[in-house]
């Protein structure tokens, strides 16, 4: 379970950190990544943990990988995209400009994205993550790990609560 919250840590951030730089070089600077208000995505956090315990168990063939990825990240993407609008009126992305799209809930370019950021990440990025994992797995890693899963946790119940309340629309759309 630790090491679970482990990957969902570094993941929301890593995540975060990139939809940063995407909205820097798309010019949606005005528009926060995800709805905590931490520097932390969660829709990515479930993505690693989807990468690291599951995907990466079942083969190290990188086709294989890169379609498992894809697919799995995409679903997650269009599932998140269904719930933000439906519980909280948000549209945080719109990929109704992109050549090869879903509605506009997803898309053909992100899912080759997310399919490439996957086989990096389950080749290169987990086996380092997972030996410092292992190697730092003491008293001060563990409850840094559970300090940061109560912020993201405490700031996901805020959030909920602040985006209920409130039920606006905005959105942000993808050029292609």
């Amino acid at each position: 379970m630790l090491e679970c919250i482990y990957f969902f840590i570094i993941g929301s951030f890593a995540g975060w950190l990139l939809e940063c730089l995407f909205r820097f070089m798309a010019g949606h600077l005005d528009k926060s990544p995800g709805i905590l208000n931490t520097p932390f995505c969660i829709l990515y956090g479930f993505g690693t943990v989807a990468l690291s315990l599951i995907i990466s168990r079942i083969t190290t063939n990188a086709p294989i990988l890169f379609l498992l990825s894809a697919a799995i990240l995409t679903l997650m993407e269009y599932v998140t995209y269904i719930l933000l609008r439906d519980i909280y009126g948000l549209k945080l992305w719109d990929y109704s400009n992109m050549t090869f799209k879903l509605d506009e809930k997803v898309c053909l370019e992100f899912s080759l994205i997310w399919g490439t950021l996957g086989v990096l990440y389950i080749k290169y990025l987990l086996p380092i993550l997972t030996r410092f994992f292992y190697l730092a797995k003491g008293p001060t890693l563990i409850f840094a790990i559970y300090i940061l899963f109560g912020i993201i946790f405490v700031d996901f119940v805020y959030s909920n609560y602040k985006l209920l309340r409130s039920k606006k629309m905005y959105t942000v759309k993808i050029n292609g």
